[in-house]
Parts: C-alpha cells; sequence; structure tokens
C-alpha cells in the first residue's frame, strides 16, 4: 500500500495523471476506502491528500483518517503530518472543516516543545498558514509570531515606496531574523547551520511572505491591529513576491505567447473590459490585498454609470488592504488549478482572498483557471 501512494504521489507531482484518467484515479480511491483502516495513520493521511490533486476529495477516506486523527493514534503523527492534514482542510468547502482545524490547534501547540530543525518550523509556520484560510488562529503561535516580526531591525526594513522591490540580500536577512526570533519565543533550538538554509527557494518565502500572510489576514479578519509590526514592513515582505506586471497589459500589439495562462487571462479580461465600460480608467488591475501574490481586476459603478478607478486603489505606495470607496465596486479574481474544485467551489486561499475582498466592501467574482 505504501508502494502504491508513493506512486500515485509521483504521478501527481510529474502531471502524468491526465483529465481523461480522472474516473480512474476514482476508482482507485474507491478501492483504497476499503482499506485505508488497515493502514498506518500517516500513510493514511497521504492518501487521503492524493485526490485533491485532481479537484476532488473521498468524503469515506476522509471520515475514516478525520476520526482515527481523534484516537491515540494522533499522538504519533509528525508536524510534518499535522501539515498535511491543515493544507487538506484548508481546502474543504465545509463548514466541518473549521471546526477540525480548531482541533488541532491544541494538537499544534503541544508539539512545539518537540521542534528540532528549521524544518520542522517552517512546517509549523505552514500549518498555521493553513489555518489561517479558514479564520483560525492560535493565540499562543501568533503571540511568538508578531513578536519575532515586531522585533525585525529597521535598518534592514526597505520601505516599498522608496525602493521598489528589495534585493535578495535584505530578504533573505530578513528571514533569518523573523526565523530566529520565533525559534527564541517558542524555546526551539534549531539545527546547526541553520542560516545557510534560508538563503533562497521555499524556506526563504515561509519565513518572510508566510508570516506577513498571516499577520495580515489576522489584523484585517480579527480587526485589531497589531501596534508593534510596522506596516512597512508586512508590505516590504509580501511585495518582495510580487510578480512585475507585463508590458503586454500596457501595449495591446505586443504579444503575450510567453505570458503564463493566469496573466493571459487577466490581460484578456482587462482589454475586454476597458473595451465594454468605455476606457481604461474605469477598470484597473491592482493589488488590493498586498499579501497575496497575485494582480486582480476592479471596476465599479453608480446607478448603471462606470466609475473612474481612483487612484488610491492602484497607484503604489499605499501600506496595507485598500477598502472600496463608495459606490459598487467589483473585484475579478483569476483562480488558479489549485483554487476551484470539480464541483466548481472555490477553496483555500483564493476562498479566504475572496473573504477578505467582501470585507473590505467589494463584490467578488471568480474566474476559473480553465476557462475564459
Amino acid at each position: 500500500s505504501s508502494d502504491l501512494v508513493t506512486l500515485m504521489t509521483t504521478l501527481a507531482k510529474g502531471n502524468l495523471i491526465f483529465k481523461d484518467d480522472l474516473e480512474e484515479v476514482k476508482l482507485t480511491m474507491h478501492s483504497l476506502k476499503m482499506s485505508v483502516n488497515q493502514l498506518k495513520l500517516d500513510t493514511a493521511i497521504k492518501v487521503m491528500n492524493f485526490p485533491m490533486t485532481r479537484g476532488f476529495r473521498n468524503s469515506e477516506v476522509e471520515s475514516c483518517v478525520l476520526g482515527r486523527m481523534k484516537t491515540s493514534e494522533s499522538s504519533e503523527l509528525t508536524i510534518r503530518d499535522l501539515c498535511q492534514v491543515c493544507n487538506y482542510l484548508s481546502k474543504s468547502p465545509h463548514q466541518e472543516a473549521t471546526n477540525h482545524l480548531q482541533a488541532l490547534v491544541p494538537e499544534l501547540e503541544r508539539h512545539v516543545a518537540g521542534l528540532a530543525s528549521l524544518q520542522e518550523l517552517g512546517d509549523m509556520v505552514e500549518s498555521h498558514y493553513y489555518l489561517s484560510h479558514k479564520g483560525v488562529y492560535s493565540e499562543s503561535f501568533t503571540s511568538a509570531l508578531f513578536s519575532a516580526l515586531a522585533a525585525v531591525p529597521g535598518d534592514i526594513t526597505t520601505d516599498f515606496r522608496v525602493e521598489k522591490k528589495g534585493s535578495q540580500s535584505q530578504a533573505r536577512v530578513r528571514s533569518q531574523a523573523i526565523a530566529g526570533g520565533l525559534a527564541s519565543n517558542l524555546g526551539v533550538c534549531l539545527d546547526e547551520g541553520w542560516e545557510a538554509a534560508l538563503r533562497g527557494g521555499k524556506l526563504a518565502a515561509v519565513f518572510s511572505r508566510i508570516p506577513a500572510f498571516i499577520c495580515s489576514s489576522y489584523q484585517l479578519e480579527k480587526g485589531e491591529a497589531v501596534e508593534s509590526i510596522r506596516p512597512s514592513l508586512l508590505f516590504s515582505l509580501s511585495s518582495h513576491y510580487h510578480k512585475t506586471l507585463p508590458m503586454q497589459l500596457y501595449s495591446p500589439m505586443m504579444d503575450m505567447k510567453k505570458l503564463d495562462l493566469r496573466m493571459k487571462q487577466l490581460i484578456t479580461c482587462y482589454r475586454s473590459a476597458a473595451k465594454f465600460l468605455g476606457g481604461e480608467e474605469y477598470c484597473r488591475v491592482v493589488r488590493l490585498l498586498p499579501h497575496y501574490d497575485e494582480p486582480d481586476l476592479v471596476f465599479g459603478n453608480i446607478g448603471g454609470n462606470s466609475l473612474t478607478v481612483p487612484a488610491s486603489l492602484w497607484e503604489g505606495g499605499a501600506l496595507g488592504p485598500r477598502r472600496a470607496p463608495p459606490g459598487d465596486w467589483h473585484v475579478l479574481v483569476i483562480g488558479t488549478r489549485k483554487s476551484i474544485d470539480l464541483d466548481k467551489k472555490v477553496v483555500g486561499q483564493e476562498a479566504a482572498k475572496l473573504k477578505q475582498l467582501e470585507m473590505l466592501g467589494y463584490n467578488t467574482c471568480i474566474l476559473p483557471y480553465s476557462d475564459l
């Protein structure tokens, strides 16, 4: 059974299971559900997570695995196993997933004492990142994380209004400061040479972009500002991972062949909206929530009359989320492959994004990844 799980995971990572094989994957999961109780719990978690790569879930396997999570078996799980469960539940469209995540908070807090490496600490940060997608937060962990953010020295924080994008060295220094501060606050002794692991790649983002995401989401959803953390620091940590908007957005004659699908969709929608609404001043490509990587399309109206998008929504220099001005304002979000399941339900990070945009006063809609 473990070999089968390994094969399924390899196929998913290599994108070797195509759309035509979806029914075969479903049949495989139907067969696996009969023996999932006989697997070790960590292996069963991998089986539960697999169909997510195809945009669906198996309710029988899910019920079995989550039921076993409530037993003494769960004490054998590693922080990586818990991170996988949090990832799975964050992409569930059902309310019960939020309840399960809330029940996992004490379990995550219990694992803090056993963290022994930078990778394990990163898995802990990622777990709380997935919790934040459902508006679930651990007060003890967020307190330690926010203290680490507040302690980042000001002399290595570049205000995004002055310098467009921080250098790689600045990003590395920030991630090292945050990782070291968080480990100290949690009482975690990191493995030797951990600083070298933060020179780039995923772990650098885990200890820079993700803490900024958690803090920004917490402040927006709780309605409580964390006064000790500079807004310019959060904005700088997030903006380092923003994609630069391509020239094709402003020049319709330029070829879009080299752009990724999501950017092609965004530019196509922008050009169509500008034509339909009567001009480019009536719609803009913006980042209303800086802690999200991807830009969106915004436009507004009053009584059926198009409104010029104010500079406060699209010009650079503003820190933090941008609230909707007076009128009816709409945001079109371009979905990703992981953000919409087979039932066309928005899940995961994109679902959190729509919720936060609505909290800021916008009407939201999402364009599925495969549609135009």
